[in-house]
């Protein structure tokens, strides 16, 4: 027999066994989560756990768990049922807090396939990436990671602090940083 206390990391939404976490059998009749008082979703503090401890592995799976945590961002709508049952509710927060946010946004979790060596992947915080597709030359794409990993997964990087365009300081920044490379990668005085 299972205790209903044994249930706490077993969540009622599937979305969530894209994470590693375990979830309701889907095939289970409507309601029978409700009765073992089931959370729908992990508290945010573990989610950001997990990304500290266990980052996404390639690009497409940071796809997609970054298109499921976008529905834990701030802001979002909220799909409430009518009558739904004051225990249907989760007794944590469901979005994720600024202290959070701010935290995940210094954290190297973004998959970042690197230019020079062909199919390593580096792990960035979401604040030294930027959008892909929203301008900047060449040389840009070569001194910035840019990414795009769909519009959900990209409200969830933006919420992270991801931006849409290095800013003139930032460049600036690079450009103080590595003069040697910045003359080399704008191909020296030709360009």
């Amino acid at each position: 027999m299972i205790r209903t206390d044994d249930l706490w990391q077993l969540y009622a939404s599937p979305e969530w066994a894209a994470l590693g976490f375990a979830v309701v059998d889907p095939s289970l009749p409507d309601g029978v989560a409700s009765k073992l008082k089931l959370n729908h979703h992990p508290p945010t503090l573990e989610l950001v756990t997990l990304l500290q401890r266990r980052p996404p592995g390639d690009e497409a799976t940071a796809r997609q768990w970054f298109e499921v945590l976008s529905g834990r961002v701030p802001g979002r709508l909220l799909r409430l049922k009518l009558f739904e049952a004051a225990s249907d509710f989760t007794h944590f927060p469901v979005d994720f807090s600024p202290t959070e946010l701010r935290k995940l946004s210094e954290m190297p979790f973004v998959p970042i396939v690197s230019t020079g060596n062909k199919g390593v992947i580096q792990r960035l915080p979401p604040i030294q990436c930027y959008f892909l597709g929203t301008g900047g030359s060449e040389l840009h794409s070569k001194l910035f990671a840019f990414v795009d990993f769909g519009p959900r997964a990209n409200a969830f990087l933006g919420a992270c602090g991801t931006k849409q365009e290095p800013s003139v300081e930032e460049i600036a920044q690079a450009l103080l940083a590595e003069p040697r490379r910045m003359y080399e990668l704008a191909n020296g005085r030709e360009k």
